[in-house]
């Protein structure tokens, strides 16, 4: 009985130790997340309009509400700002799925 008892106790402490937070690394530095920022419908890097918000769709699949925010970048083409957008919108919606699209032509 002891030893059912003390295989019971190590394996819940192997369990527990194997169970980590998972760190969320898809994130900005301090430094460039606040050079974004949102007015209106618009997402502005360094006070330029770089993208807008297109929808925001609310999805129930599998029992799971998901929000998912659809951008418009500026741009006909992922540049170096595409996965930046994408993280700003990350660090302020953790729990919505974000898409960042392109237009068909160049706005500027």
């Amino acid at each position: 009985m002891i030893n059912k008892v003390l295989y019971l106790l190590i394996a819940l402490m192997l369990g527990m130790a194997s169970c980590k937070t998972k760190k969320d690394t898809f994130v900005l530095s301090p430094e460039e997340f606040e050079k974004f920022s949102t007015q209106g419908y618009e997402v502005l890097y360094e006070g330029k309009p770089v993208a807008n918000f297109e929808i925001l769709e609310l999805e129930y699949f599998k029992g799971e509400l998901i929000k998912e925010y659809s951008l418009e970048q500026y741009s006909p083409f992922p540049n170096e700002l595409s996965e930046k957008i994408l993280r700003y919108m990350h660090m302020r919606y953790p729990d919505a799925k974000i898409e960042v699209k392109f237009q068909k032509g160049d706005r500027q």
